[in-house]
């Protein structure tokens, strides 16, 4: 499973009513923010639409809104305009001047090279700065992993895992917050074009047998009363600061 640029730039008009997951993270992650501000920069990486940003703003401080796919970009700034917006790799940010916070929120569980990217991200903020960033975790999807028949194509890490990476890092103070949440959706197959209308490339590449299979294991083992089946997301809350 992977995230692409391009996919986003394609699904950047469905994300905000697909998105409800990311939304929910991004409200969660909202509540561990300070409430002022004022006077202080902040840099978000893996903006999307906006999730987190319009929270951000409300915090005074003066925002800078990034994501590398131009389509977000361009509705984020028309829906949140409170903040600066520019298309950026977050794994390989250009040069800007440091701020007193950096923030993320469902983005860091896709870098391919996470303590590389961590790195890169803590020499852009300032001494006495911090983070606070909203990933998924070991426990994601893993209803879904459970019924593919081959090994999952992508392992979320652990909140162990996250916390040793900041501290290698070079980051201090680090904390870490869990929460789990089980999402209904109307059937596997709704589940899995949610996916990728979110911009995630679908599990794994199946034949038809399989998939018809999968889906036929999924409704078997997680259907609710309802019809409905459900997936899980666990998302991890790491708070970090930088002496």
């Amino acid at each position: 499973m992977s995230q692409s640029t391009n996919n986003f730039n394609r699904q950047a008009a469905e994300y905000d009513k697909q998105a409800h997951i990311q939304k929910s993270a991004a409200q969660w992650a909202a509540t561990f923010l300070e409430m002022d501000l004022q006077g202080k920069t902040a840099h978000e990486f893996g903006a999307g639409t906006g999730f987190l940003t319009q929270h951000l703003i409300r915090t005074g401080a003066c925002v800078k809104a990034t994501d590398h796919a131009e389509s977000m970009v361009r509705i984020g700034s028309q829906k949140h305009p409170g903040a600066r917006w520019q298309s950026m790799d977050a794994w390989n940010p250009p040069p800007f001047p440091e701020v007193d916070r950096i923030y993320s929120a469902s983005l860091l569980q896709w870098a391919s090279q996470p303590l590389k990217a961590l790195k890169r991200w803590k020499d852009k903020i300032k001494k006495g700065g911090s983070c606070l960033h909203a990933i998924y975790i070991e426990g994601t999807l893993s209803e879904l992993f459970k019924c593919l028949p081959c090994s999952p194509p992508i392992t979320f890490k652990s909140d162990q895992d996250w916390e040793a990476l900041f501290r290698d890092a070079g980051y201090s103070q680090v904390k870490t917050s869990i929460k789990s949440e089980k999402y209904e959706f109307a059937s596997p197959l709704a589940l899995l074009r949610s996916l990728h209308k979110i911009g995630v490339n679908g599990p794994t590449m199946l034949g038809f047998t399989q998939t018809k299979r999968l889906l036929a294991r999924y409704r078997s083992d997680y259907s609710l009363n309802n019809g409905k089946v459900y997936s899980t997301w666990t998302v991890c809350i790491v708070e970090a600061s930088v002496d």
